[in-house]
């Protein structure tokens, strides 16, 4: 079973480290959309299968849906 990590990365180095430890795949919340070149060169560091863009989406209280 593949183990990933999200929530706080935004740097190659803090990658590396994770990749290191043995995450296979990597989720990138705000990163994804604030800095591009990050998913980029994660995707040619690691490959594309590595890297997830995830979105956070939310239910409201009177049933709509917030990203």
């Amino acid at each position: 079973m593949p183990l990933s990590y999200g929530g706080g990365v935004a740097s190659m180095e803090h990658m590396r480290r994770l990749y290191r430890l043995g995450v296979e795949k990597i989720s990138l919340n705000a990163a994804a959309f604030t800095n591009r070149r990050l998913v980029q060169e994660s995707c040619a560091a690691f490959g594309s299968s590595s890297v997830i863009a995830s979105i956070d989406v939310k239910k409201t209280f009177l049933g709509k849906y917030e990203v």
